[in-house]
């Protein structure tokens, strides 16, 4: 049974609720990259000027934002005899085990191993030694500007996009023991926002409308 509807989620009875976390994280995370990815696009000049103010750059900062925390949280290890990480997914794959015992074991393994594997990466460093340790779940003092964030290159967009990937098959491989699915659900109207609004920032330019608007008339 797919579960669809982003950012809320009713768990059948057999379903642990660590999945609702990690659901709620998993959501945030893809639709965050869809947004940087979005946002990081070849775009007219009518479109660019969304981007150059403060609503623009507010908006990129706190997509990356909750990028970096959402990812970092699936990530987290489990603790024994706590209730700290819930949005972990080693976590619930303990739950899992624990429930489950000896016929979830090969895809215990196989989850245990992915999520090594995710830890282990250059790229997982990078989230959360400099982006989350050094600038936002704390603050180094550092060569950069307090308040800029580049954006992630190319390569790191397609880490962010693969790591994401796997994720999502860890938390439907979990799911595979209660015959559940969750589906990965992304919202891609920010395009159609950006276009529209590109579309009447030029109009307004050239009827020469902009200035009667700014100037409230």
């Amino acid at each position: 049974m797919p579960l669809n509807n982003p950012l809320s989620v009713s768990l059948t009875n057999n379903l642990p609720d660590n999945f609702e976390y990690t659901y709620f994280s998993l959501t945030v995370l893809s639709q965050s990259i869809a947004e940087m990815e979005t946002l990081a696009k070849r775009r007219p000049p009518y479109e660019l000027n969304l981007f150059n103010g403060h609503l623009g750059q507010f908006y990129y900062f706190t997509i990356t934002y909750a990028f970096v925390m959402e990812f970092c949280k699936l990530m987290e290890p489990r603790v024994k005899g706590s209730n700290k990480h819930y949005a972990s997914l080693q976590r619930l794959n303990w739950k899992v085990y624990n429930l489950k015992g000896k016929s979830y074991f090969k895809a215990f393994n196989e989850i245990e191993t992915s999520i090594c594997s995710l830890r282990c990466s250059p790229f997982y460093s990078f989230i959360k030694n400099d982006l989350r340790d050094k600038r936002f779940a704390h603050t180094d003092k550092s060569q950069a500007k307090p308040f800029y964030f580049p954006p992630l290159t190319d390569e790191q967009m397609r880490a962010a996009k693969d790591a994401c990937n796997v994720m999502w098959l860890i938390q439907n491989k979990a799911a595979e023991s209660f015959k559940e699915e969750f589906s990965n659900h992304v919202d891609d109207t920010t395009e159609n926002t950006i276009t529209l609004y590109g579309a009447y920032y030029k109009y307004c330019v050239e009827s020469g409308k902009l200035i009667q608007i700014l100037n409230g008339s």
